[in-house]
């Protein structure tokens, strides 16, 4: 058996980020990132901090009154990371 030879290769930049805000929550979507082995999640970047990791193409939370900025990073299962998505701001009033 010839063993596997290591996963080197980034997965792509998650596409088409979105952000919608409805009442004090911000939801985020975008399209699958692709990856010569496999996607195993994403980070969600928000104001350049981590603030949660996902292995769905959405995520929201209900952030403090505000302007913020998301993007998405892919990862797989070598630990590889993607450049980061597209940024998108959102300016809630708070919960």
């Amino acid at each position: 058996v010839q063993p596997q030879p290591a996963d080197t290769q980034a997965p792509s930049a998650p596409a088409s980020l979105t952000a919608s805000l409805k009442r004090a929550q911000v939801s985020l979507s975008w399209k699958p990132a692709m990856d010569n082995v496999g996607v195993t999640g994403y980070e969600v970047w928000r104001n350049g901090t981590r603030v949660a990791s996902t292995a769905a193409t959405t995520w929201s939370e209900s952030p403090a009154a505000g302007t913020y900025t998301y993007s998405v990073i892919a990862y797989d299962a070598a630990g590889n990371r993607s450049a980061a998505s597209n940024p998108v701001s959102v300016t809630s009033k708070g919960r």
